[in-house]
């Protein structure tokens, strides 16, 4: 798959894209939980995951978590670069 092709396989373009640009503390906590939902059931989110950590994101909702918090953890089961499944 290309770099970015996988992409349109992701679960979080069938919605509005601006909430996963958008800071998850200006978004209602149903919201959050819709999103991380989502991403759990993501068919790319090791994809995504891997991406958003080689363009070192600082902000956006990347494979189930706030890239602008970087305390959150991420989902179970998605796998990083250079580690073992969170």
């Amino acid at each position: 798959m290309s770099t970015r092709g996988w992409m349109r396989y992701g679960s979080c373009v069938a919605g509005s894209s601006k909430v996963w640009i958008t800071d998850t503390d200006r978004l209602p906590k149903p919201v959050v939980e819709a999103m991380t939902a989502i991403c759990h059931c993501c068919p790319v989110r090791e994809h995504c995951a891997a991406y958003a950590d080689r363009i070192n994101a600082t902000g956006g909702f990347w494979a189930g978590r706030d890239r602008g918090l970087p305390t959150q953890p991420t989902l179970p089961g998605v796998k990083l670069l250079g580690g073992d499944a969170a």
